[in-house]
């Protein structure tokens, strides 16, 4: 009687964990899919972030090795243009900061990501509802994208008043 017990209840837990919910392989090829392409784009995204992130790292560098002694005896020492450079400084290390936010808010959706992808085999849902998480993250990427752009937006603008204020500067100092 004890055995017969036994290889029911096995049988039970068998069919049980058989008829569980799992997702189709239909839908986690394309999930793998999507992922694949949302990778690359946000990762082309973000080398593009730091680049930009790179080019303001000091906007003044080619003027300072232009002027080289001229820059600390006479461009320091005007108040005036200190003052337009130290602002433009900061707004390039703002953008840098920010720039450097969102690329790592990125990468971790990412990461999020890519642990529902790798997982999405041994889930117990149902494609619907793995659906709805999915589009989540998809929506989180996106989000994260539209954060890298706004956060590179202003690069061109600091960088042309970076090299304003330089030509201003060569004119004024350079002999």
């Amino acid at each position: 009687m004890r055995y017969i017990q036994y290889v029911l209840s096995g049988a039970l837990i068998w069919a049980v964990s058989a008829c569980a919910p799992k997702p189709s392989e239909g839908f986690i090829k394309s999930v793998q899919d999507e992922y694949k392409a949302a990778e690359q784009a946000l990762n082309e995204k973000i080398k593009q972030a730091e680049d930009q992130a790179t080019k303001l790292q000091d906007p003044f560098s080619a003027v300072k090795a232009e002027l080289g002694k001229a820059w600390t005896e006479k461009v320091e020492k005007d108040k005036a243009i200190k003052a337009k450079v130290d602002s433009i400084s900061q707004k390039a290390q703002e953008a840098v900061n920010s720039i450097n936010t969102a690329k790592n808010d990125a990468s971790s959706a990412l990461n999020e990501a890519k642990a529902f992808v790798d997982g999405l085999a041994t889930q117990q849902k149902k494609d619907e509802e793995l659906k709805t998480e999915w589009e989540n993250l998809k929506t989180k990427i996106t989000e994260k994208q539209g954060a890298i752009d706004a956060a590179t937006g202003g690069v061109s603008s600091i960088l042309d008043g970076a090299n304003a204020v330089s030509e201003e500067i060569k004119k004024k100092y350079k002999k």
